[in-house]
């Protein structure tokens, strides 16, 4: 079974774990985090999805 903890994650944050990556030689941590890191990325590419469909349908959007 599987928690979902919702976050704020910063640009920062996601350059540390990707540096984090390159210098760690524990497995299963370099698993996570790039676990974490794909699925950062996949809720980065929904969110701009949905802010682009938004912008398209609110008369007051300058895109």
């Amino acid at each position: 079974m599987g928690v979902r903890v919702v976050i704020e994650v910063s640009k920062e944050d996601v350059e540390m774990l990707s540096q984090t990556m390159d210098y760690t030689d524990d497995e299963d941590l370099k698993d996570f985090i790039e676990r974490f890191l794909r699925n950062t990325d996949v809720s980065s590419d929904i969110a701009i999805h949905t802010a682009k469909e938004i912008c398209k349908v609110n008369p007051f959007s300058m895109a």
